[in-house]
């Protein structure tokens, strides 16, 4: 059985990186503990550069954002690496 906070977690995460809070327009208060985190906030922050340079023609959702940050690896900045390790470090994979 799967832990549906962690999968909950990783779904946030991913909304993040995508763009959820622009696209949606969601304020803070309305989103899960996860997006409020702020290792994913400063990741999020860090990869914007990177998604609009590798993964602008990708639609957000289902975690396409953060599958096509992973396949563009070695081009990505060492601000959004770092970012990103600092996020799945602090919801704990």
């Amino acid at each position: 059985m799967r832990n549906t906070s962690t999968c909950g977690s990783i779904l946030v995460a991913c909304w993040l990186l995508s763009g959820g809070p622009a696209v949606a327009g969601t304020i803070a208060a309305d989103l899960p503990p996860a997006a409020t985190n702020p290792a994913v906030q400063t990741a999020w922050a860090a990869c914007k550069p990177d998604i609009a340079a590798h993964c602008a023609t990708v639609l957000p959702g289902g975690g396409r954002i953060v599958r096509c940050l992973l396949s563009h690896a070695p081009q990505l900045s060492q601000a959004c690496v770092n970012g990103m390790r600092s996020a799945k470090a602090a919801l704990g994979y």
